[in-house]
C-alpha cells in the first residue's frame, strides 16, 4: 500500500508547488503590468501634466493612448502565443518597463502618448497570458489562483499610493521623472522572474475534479459573450468610481499625500479580494458569487453619495475587500474551458471590459452635464452594478431549471 501511495503523494505535492509558483509569479507579473504600469499613472498624472505643461485635453490623450494600446494588446494576445507564456509575459513586461522609462524622458504630448500606448499594449499581453495559465491548473484551485494573481493590482496601489507622493515630496521639480524611472526599473526586474517562473505544466495536473473542466459546483458554463458583457458592465462601473473617488477626496480638502494614503488603503483592503472571492467561487459557483459581488459594489458606489465624511469611508470599506474579485472570478470561469480556448476567451472578455472602461467616463460626463451635478456619475456606477447583479442573478436562478430539464 505504501509503495502505491508514495507516487500519488509526490504528484500531489508537485501539483501544489507548481500551483503556488504560478500564483506567486503571476501576481508579480500583474503587479508590474497593471499595479505599476497602469495604475501608477493615476498618482503621477497631476505632476506629469504640470511638468510637461499639458492641457487637460492633452492629458486626456495620454489616457486614450494607453487604452488604445490595451485594446490592441487584447486583440493581439493570441498572435504572440507562439512565444509561449514565459516569452509573451516577459516580453510584455519589458515593453511596459521601457514605456515607463520613456515617460521619464518625455518632453511633449506625442512621445508621452506613444509611451502610454506601449504600456497599454504590453500590459494587456501580460495580463491575458498570465491569467490564461489558470486553465492549466486543477479545477478546485482556479478561482483561488486567479485571485492571488489579481492581488498584484492591490500591491501596486499600495506601492504607488505611498511611494509616489514620497518621491515627489523629496525630489526636485523633476521628481515626477524620477518616479517614472523607478517604476520602470521595478517592472524591468520582474521580467526575468516571469520568464523563469511562468512555465505551464507539460501535462494537466492531477485534480479531484479531473473528470470535468468545470469548477467544484459544475454549474453550466455561461457563454463567453455573457461573461464579456458582464465584465464590460464591471468596467463601466468601477472606472467611474475610482476616477471619482480620488477627485472627490481632493475636492473635500485632502492633500495629494492624504489622497495617496486613501488610494493605498484601497490597495491594502483589496489584497484578499481576489483570493477570498475566487476561492468562494470554486465552491459556491461562478455566477452566484458574481451576483453577490455586483450587489456589494452597488452598495459601495451608493455609499459614497451619502452626506458626511463617513460615506466615503464606508464606501472604501465595502469596495476594497471586493475590488478585483469580479475579474478574478471571470478569469477562473474562462479557465474552466479547454486550455487552448481559455486564453482566447479571456482575451475577448478583457477586451470588452476595457471597452466598458472607455465608455464609463463618457456616460458619467453625460450624466453630470444633464443634471449639473458631478456626483451624478456615481449613479451610473450604481445603475451598472445593479444591471450586473440582476443579469448574473437571473442566470443563477435559471440553473436549477436547466438542470431539472436535462434530468427529465
Amino acid at each position: 500500500m505504501a509503495s502505491h501511495a508514495a507516487p500519488v503523494i509526490r504528484d500531489q505535492w508537485r501539483t501544489r508547488v507548481l500551483t503556488a509558483r504560478l500564483a506567486i509569479v503571476g501576481a508579480l507579473a500583474v503587479l508590474g503590468a497593471l499595479g505599476l504600469g497602469r495604475f501608477g499613472y493615476t498618482m503621477l498624472l497631476p505632476a506629469t501634466r504640470e511638468g510637461l505643461q499639458l492641457s487637460y485635453t492633452e492629458a486626456g490623450w495620454l489616457g486614450t493612448a494607453n487604452l488604445a494600446g490595451y485594446l490592441l494588446g487584447c486583440l493581439g494576445a493570441g498572435r504572440v502565443a507562439r512565444l509561449g507564456v514565459p516569452g509573451a509575459t516577459s516580453s510584455g513586461l519589458l515593453a511596459v518597463a521601457v514605456s515607463l522609462g520613456w515617460m521619464a524622458f518625455a518632453h511633449a504630448t506625442p512621445d508621452a502618448a506613444a509611451a502610454r500606448f506601449v504600456a497599454g499594449l504590453g500590459g494587456a499581453i501580460v495580463y491575458v497570458h498570465s491569467l490564461g495559465l489558470v486553465g492549466r491548473l486543477p479545477a478546485e484551485a482556479r478561482g483561488l489562483v486567479s485571485g492571488i494573481m489579481h492581488a498584484g493590482v492591490g500591491v501596486g496601489l499600495m506601492i504607488t499610493g505611498v511611494g509616489i507622493p514620497l518621491v515627489l515630496a523629496n525630489s526636485t521639480e523633476h521628481g515626477w521623472r524620477t518616479a517614472w524611472f523607478l517604476l520602470g526599473v521595478a517592472v524591468f526586474s520582474i521580467a526575468p522572474l516571469a520568464w523563469l517562473g511562468l512555465r505551464p505544466p507539460t501535462a494537466p495536473p492531477s485534480s479531484s475534479a479531473s473528470g470535468s473542466r468545470r469548477g467544484a459546483r459544475s454549474e453550466p458554463a455561461a457563454s463567453v459573450s455573457t461573461w464579456a458583457c458582464l465584465c464590460g458592465v464591471f468596467g463601466v462601473s468601477y472606472v467611474i468610481y475610482l476616477t471619482f473617488f480620488a477627485a472627490a477626496l481632493q475636492s473635500r480638502g485632502l492633500s495629494l499625500q492624504e489622497t495617496g494614503w486613501a488610494w493605498a488603503a484601497v490597495g491594502a483592503l483589496s489584497l484578499a479580494s481576489g483570493p477570498a472571492w475566487g476561492a468562494l467561487s470554486d465552491r459556491l459557483g461562478r455566477m452566484i458569487t458574481l451576483t453577490l459581488l455586483f450587489a456589494l459594489h452597488a452598495l459601495a458606489y451608493g455609499s459614497f453619495l451619502l452626506s458626511g465624511s463617513w460615506g466615503p469611508v464606508l464606501s472604501l470599506l465595502i469596495f476594497g475587500p471586493t475590488a478585483w474579485a469580479i475579474p478574478a472570478v471571470a478569469a477562473a470561469a474562462m479557465g474552466d474551458r479547454e486550455p487552448d480556448e481559455a486564453v482566447r476567451a479571456f482575451g475577448f472578455v478583457t477586451l470588452v471590459s476595457s471597452l466598458g472602461q472607455a465608455i464609463g467616463p463618457l456616460l458619467a460626463g453625460v450624466a453630470a452635464d444633464v443634471t449639473s451635478q458631478v456626483s451624478a456619475g456615481l449613479w451610473v456606477s450604481v445603475a451598472a452594478a445593479a444591471v450586473g447583479m440582476t443579469w448574473s442573478l437571473v442566470h443563477s436562478l435559471a440553473w436549477p431549471a436547466r438542470t431539472s430539464q436535462r434530468s427529465a
